[in-house]
Parts: structure tokens; sequence; C-alpha cells
């Protein structure tokens, strides 16, 4: 076990009150920092660990926001005398994990509430325990939502609404979820913007890391105080003082908080001198900043080109009006010329998917044609189009790609997802291209990928008998990379003796 602080917490508490602590947890690396070059945080944190000398540590922020080679860089004064390190990244939910996440809050048929998600397209918001929760509370009390923004916006309807009806007649507690938005919108961005720790329930306090929520003046009193004892707001350690339930939906009512005072005069230079350094969102204000060109929709060109990267991955591309989608995807494209590697901490499908539709086939088919397009961006299309809505006329394209041995294995494998995304005749598709690719080591790999992934209602056992057979005259080394996806088969399909004993035979064969 270890005991968790956050940076502040970490870097504040007296050395003494670490004894006897071998393994430390720091989170929220990524809340703390005031641009994407500034490590005095960083070097702070080796400072004191080096004072500390725990036997283990644990660092987390959010992928996006893990600053690779840079961060490590800076890590490894430490690191490099403490045994090296290791850099995890979290894997979406499986399914089992959704439905135990479901389960555990009492939901009464996890699988058909997970069927019923996916149908509705609303895959990526099932992929973390937050978002799960968040969905499944909502579709309670108010229906499915159509997209992140709906999700994040009913749930803070929820969260700042009395649910006890015993304390529904009590002065704190009568105000409405609409009587108590424009308090909490401007808690949330006070205590983003301003970098403080929480905010006091008292009237007056000396600790100028928790401001006491008499200090916000535009905020009526009583209605302040009773949106700071909602759900939206959960208690610290600390003696009456609250902070924000989860950061993520407090970047999303301070961003609904700002863009009504751009609207009601604040100039956008203003808000930009707020949120930004050196004209893109500092590091602990890019997942506010993300929200900001669907709620200010008339600035949304020069918005995303702040931080087209930060819109996608903490935004809702969904939400976007076309012609922002095309400026998104034309800023991600400028982005790839300065960093070609803008994805490789976060792949994930959850961000990516809003990108697709059919108002983007012009543009997705330009950049899979083009075949000077970077790698990130290629990729970056065709895992929208593998997990968001289908461009059935693409269909002719992603098949090119996956049969050309020249592209890259992620690039063919992702256009086989997309196919299969398209329904019934993508996997038609699909299939028929599975039959053509050449027999390399990475033509089989990709087969039994595929294979794998669609199952037995596509392939029978002469498909699977042919597979093993290729594999097993192929001599390449990386053949080896195939077994996994043919343990797949073997567990997934009810083969013969035969053909088992042949797919473990050649399993120990190439090792």
């Amino acid at each position: 076990s270890a005991q968790l602080y956050r940076v502040r917490n970490f870097l504040n508490l007296d050395t003494a009150l670490f004894a006897g602590q071998p393994t430390i947890f720091i989170d929220g690396l990524d809340e703390q920092r005031s641009g994407r070059s500034d490590k005095s945080v960083v070097d702070d944190i080796v400072k004191k660990l080096q004072v500390l000398k725990p036997e283990k540590v644990r660092i987390s922020c959010r992928a996006a926001d893990w600053l690779g080679s840079t961060d490590l860089g800076a890590f490894n004064v430490y690191f490099e005398r403490s045994g090296g390190c290791i850099v995890l990244m979290l894997e979406p939910l499986s399914v089992e994990e959704r439905i135990d996440v479901l389960k555990s809050k009492g939901h009464p048929n996890p699988s058909a509430f997970l069927r019923e998600a996916h149908r509705r397209e609303l895959d990526g918001l099932i992929a973390n325990p937050q978002t799960l929760t968040m969905l499944a509370d909502v579709v309670e009390a108010d229906g499915w939502p159509a997209n992140r923004s709906r999700l994040y916006n009913k749930s803070i309807e929820l969260l700042l609404t009395e649910p006890n009806e015993l304390h529904q007649e009590s002065e704190r507690s009568h105000y409405t979820y609409e009587d108590l938005y424009e308090a909490a919108g401007e808690f949330c961005a006070g205590r983003l913007l301003a970098d403080i720790a929480g905010i006091s329930l008292n009237l007056v306090t000396k600790d100028s890391d928790f401001p006491s929520y008499t200090e916000f003046p535009e905020i009526d009193r009583k209605k302040g105080l009773a949106a700071l004892n909602r759900r939206l707001f959960v208690s610290l350690p600390e003696p009456e003082v609250v902070d924000y339930c989860h950061r993520t939906i407090a970047e999303y009512v301070a961003a609904s908080w700002l863009a009504k005072r751009v609207r009601g005069g604040l100039s956008l230079g203003r808000l930009l001198s707020l949120t930004c350094v050196d004209g893109s969102p500092s590091s602990e204000l890019r997942g506010l900043y993300a929200w900001l060109p669907e709620l200010l929709a008339e600035n949304a060109a020069a918005l995303i080109a702040g931080d087209p990267y930060a819109v996608l991955a903490y935004g809702d591309a969904d939400a976007l009006d076309p012609t922002a989608r095309s400026i998104l995807l034309s800023e991600l494209a400028s982005l790839t010329d300065s960093d070609p590697w803008f994805r490789y901490n976060d792949r994930s499908s959850r961000t990516v998917a809003a990108l697709s539709g059919p108002d983007m086939e012009k543009r997705f088919r330009s950049i899979l044609v083009d075949k000077a397009s970077a790698f990130s961006l290629r990729t970056l299309v065709l895992d929208a189009l593998a997990t968001g809505t289908p461009i059935p006329s693409l269909q002719p394209l992603l098949i090119d790609i996956a049969l050309d041995a020249r592209a890259h294995f992620a690039e063919r494998s992702s256009s086989l997802d997309a196919l299969i995304n398209v329904g019934t005749t993508g996997v038609e598709a699909a299939a028929t291209a599975v039959r053509q690719i050449e027999l390399s080591a990475e033509g089989i790999m990709l087969k039994a990928r595929a294979m794998a992934d669609m199952g037995a209602s596509v392939w029978g056992p002469k498909d699977v008998a042919a597979l093993i057979v290729q594999a097993a005259q192929c001599e390449e080394e990386l053949i080896g990379g195939a077994l996994w996806h043919l343990d797949r088969i073997v567990s997934d399909f009810e083969l013969t003796g035969v053909l088992r004993n042949a797919s473990i035979g050649l399993r120990q064969s190439v090792q």
C-alpha cells in the first residue's frame, strides 16, 4: 500500500510526516504546472524525493499531459540512483471491468446497458470508470445523452440538485440547479485559474491556499454556500474546506461560466491571457480550455489553433459543428509538422471517434490518398473511422490500404477495423481482403488478428486450418507476433483436436 499525496501537499508537508512510509504515491502532476516547458515543479519533487529516499515512488498524471522524455529526463536524476523506473499507461476498461463497475453501482442489467451504449455509438463514454459512472447516473435520471457535452451538463445538473427530500425544505437546499450553476462555475473557474487548493466555508480565513467563499464578490453568499454544500464539491481533510468532486467536471462547469462571461463583455484576449502562455493553454488548464471551442463556437477557429490536441483529447469534437471539426483536423495536420508523434502517449479511441462523420468524407479521403501524410495523422483518421461514425463510401480505399504490403502494420490493421465498423457489407469486404493478404509474417499476423476479431460467424475451421498451415510455412522470425491472435482463435472457436494440436505445435516450433 502507498500513501496518496497531491503534488501540492507532497511539496508543502513537513519532511518528518513522511517517516516510515516505504512507498509514496504522488498524484496530479498535470494539475500543478504553469506551462508545458516549466519543469520547476518536477525539480522540486525530485529534490524532496532525494531527501526522503522512499523505497518506491508512484507518480501519475493524465496521459496526454505526460511530457514523455522531457518529464522522464527530469526525474531520471532521482530514478537512476534508485533502481530505475517503468512508465505505464492505463488501458480502457475491458467488458468485464465495465460490468463490474455497473454492478458496484447496483445496476440491474449491466450487459444490456453496455449493448445500448454501443448501439448509440457512445463507446467512448464506457471505456473510463468516471464517465461510465456518470453515464449510468444520467441515463437513470434523464435518459441517454447525445454526446459527451450533454453527459457532462446533465451530470452537473444531478450534482447540483439536492437528492435528499428531507433536506429540500431547509433554507440552503431549496435552490434549484439553475440557481446554483452560476456560483458553481465561478468557484470552479477561480479554483482552476488561481491555482488554489480549495475553498473555505468560513467567513474569514488566513490560509491563501483556501480562500473563503466570501472572497468571490460576484456570488450571492447564500447561493454560494448552498452550491459548495452540493455533491459537485467534496470535503477535504482540512476543517471546513471543500474542493471540486472531480477535475474534469470542474473544467466543464468553469469553461461554461467563462464562455458566458465572454458573451457578457469579457474580451477573448483577456480570457486567453488567463488561460494561455505564449498562445497555448498552460498544462494544468488544457482540460478547461478544450471545452471553449464548443462553448464559444463563434471563436472556435482561434481557440482550436491554440491547442488542437487538447480539444481532441479533453473536449468533445462530436459537439463541434462541421466547420469547426474540419478546422480541428486541419490544425491536427499542421501539428504533425512540428510534433509528428503527438498521439504517442494516448491512442485512445474515445477522443478520435468523434471526428468521424459524413461531413468529413472529403477531408479523410485526401489524407489517406496522400502518401506524404504524416503517420500520426493517417492513423488518427483510420482510428476515427474504426471507432466513430462509419463512412461507407471510403470502403474501397480502406481495402487498398489493408492490402498494401508497403503500408505500416498499424494502418493496415486499423483499415480492417474501419471496414468491420461499417457493418455487414464492411465485414464481408474485410473478409475478402483478408483472404488476399500476402503470406508474409506481417500478413499472417494481420490475418490472425482480423479472424480473431471477426470470430466464428465469419470464419470456420477450414479457414483456421489454412492460417495455421500458412503460419507454419512462414520462416520469418516475426511470425511469433501472430501467436497471440492464434491463441484467441483457439479459445474462441470450436476447433477439432487436430487443429488445436496443430496450433500448439506451431507455438512450440517457434519457441
